[in-house]
């Protein structure tokens, strides 16, 4: 498909909707293959892909990639390994940006092998229905289809769930309502939303808090396939990888169409401009803004994908054009001015998780802020936010369903108490203090306004107390250890 360029478009295509062997995963399958023949040192190697979103030399599996390997120098480690943006605003764009320049070595060693020079990454679509929460079909299969026959790079045996074919991945933890409740791309400046895209920040490789998309379903599906995928060390080994934010990528464009209030941050903000520098495999280091990559049907990468249409339930209302200037930054840059949110509850310790649920319950404070000065009810608030916050730990514990007031008693939490699910991807990297960030852990904000509103109507709400409840999801792996530093509440 032509651009007006010259330069034909390439598509990307949901692979759920190709058969196993379809050549685009076969030729997908081929690559893999002959990058993994690759020295270390080599920018188009599988390795030295992957060493650009994480790399850790002390990682058993890093070890066992290294091992008998010479490595690239440390200026070009420095600069192009380790580079990933997450909890960050800049988390979209740098992933656009790494997933073009991999999806163009790919396809010069496909046109190599002879395949077909329109070749374009798949996506991994996996929110229409119970059977795509599963891997697509040549991620688990043992060996490439005849004649070949040679053991199938696509199947990363680390997985700790997909690989028996089954769908496995939680419709809760994947259902995109969280993020595209947001109208706004960047989080705000005071506590509250983290914006459809993440926290206004300057490079940031770890830890902090999670825009709406990064925490549900990016954060989730890397956690639910585990192995090398439920690491930011080590996720860019699993092929899987690439498609699950090849989708997570075009969930961007998702949202961009689905509402005209959700927009990129303004031409003249620091996120178009901030500067990030890559090895293209080629033997150039080219170096790209957001700017640079809006629109993926031009320069660098022309690519588009075959459906950006919105899935079935996930957007709520459309948010009506008078409210506009509320919700997204004007054309000069200038953020509209935002609510402050005015704590309204926070515990008071540390508190670890095991292997059993746990409770905790969070003191709530009489209004003294912004709200009492609206001469207001307790309850009068547009939203409220709770805060999971300084979430430190080593090893892979269990992920954490959260939900408010459950009943004492109670043998299995109902739906109506549940506000999300704290994932434990990035969590280690997250807890340990480095040049780049303090080791304050991971943070997550979930929108908890139609829970309050529900408990309040069932005359279920203490305005006293509120009970938070962490119920694991599965047992942790031997030796993990886990621990929430503060829950807090939260209305704007």
């Amino acid at each position: 498909m032509p651009n007006g360029t010259g330069t034909t478009i390439k598509i990307r295509k949901n692979a759920l909707n190709m058969a196993t062997w379809d050549p685009v995963l076969l030729w997908y399958a081929k690559a893999v293959a002959v990058m993994r023949k690759l020295p270390l040192t080599d920018s188009t190697s599988w390795i030295y892909q992957a060493a650009i979103h994480g790399f850790e030399p002390a990682n058993p599996y890093w070890k066992l990639w290294a091992k008998n390997q010479t490595l690239p120098g440390q200026n070009e480690q420095g600069t192009f390994w380790r580079q990933c943006q997450h909890g960050s605003w800049f988390f979209l764009p740098w992933h656009r940006m790494y997933l073009g320049y991999f999806e163009k070595i790919v396809r010069k060693i496909i046109i190599g092998l002879g395949g077909p020079a329109d070749w374009a990454l798949p996506y991994w679509n996996y929110n229409e229905g119970k059977p795509s929460r599963k891997l697509p079909d040549a991620f688990t299969e043992s060996h490439l289809p005849p004649p070949d026959g040679s053991a199938n790079p696509l199947l990363e045996l680390s997985r700790d769930s997909g690989n028996d074919s089954q769908p496995f991945l939680d419709e809760r933890r994947i259902s995109l309502k969280p993020a595209f409740q947001e109208h706004q791309f960047a989080g705000g400046t005071h506590v509250g939303s983290q914006g459809f895209g993440g926290p206004i920040t300057v490079f940031h490789h770890s830890g902090g808090s999670h825009g709406a998309l990064e925490g549900q379903p990016h954060d989730q599906v890397h956690d639910m396939v585990g192995g090398v995928m439920g690491d930011p060390v080590t996720a860019g080994y699993d092929p899987i990888f690439w498609l699950h934010h090849a989708n997570i990528d075009r969930l961007w464009e998702v949202w961009l169409k689905a509402d005209p209030i959700n927009q990129n941050p303004a031409p003249s903000s620091n996120w178009q401009k901030f500067a990030f520098k890559f090895n293209d495999g080629l033997g150039n280091t080219p170096t790209l803004t957001p700017h640079d990559v809006l629109d993926s049907k031009m320069a660098p990468f022309y690519y588009q994908y075959d459906d950006v249409s919105q899935p079935a339930g996930a957007m709520p209302p459309p948010v009506p054009m008078v409210a506009v200037g509320a919700v997204r930054p004007i054309i000069e840059g200038h953020m509209p001015e935002e609510p402050i949110p005015e704590m309204v509850g926070a515990s008071s310790e540390a508190t670890p998780l095991a292997t059993e649920a746990k409770t905790l319950n969070v003191r709530l404070f009489p209004l003294s802020g912004p709200l009492r000065k609206l001469g207001a009810a307790e309850g009068h608030f547009r939203k409220a936010y709770l805060h999971v916050e300084n979430i430190r730990g080593k090893g892979r514990p269990a992920s954490y369903d959260v939900y408010l007031n459950v009943p004492e008693g109670a043998q299995q939490p109902a739906e109506q108490f549940y506000v999300g699910n704290i994932p434990m991807f990035g969590l280690e990297q997250a807890s340990v203090a480095t040049e780049r960030h303090p080791g304050n852990g991971l943070r997550f904000t979930f929108n908890v306004t139609e829970t309050v509103n529900f408990l309040k109507a069932e005359n279920q709400w203490n305005p006293e107390v509120l009970r938070v409840t962490f119920v694991p999801t599965r047992k942790p792996k031997e030796g993990a250890h886990l621990e929430v530093g503060r829950v807090s509440l939260y209305y704007t």
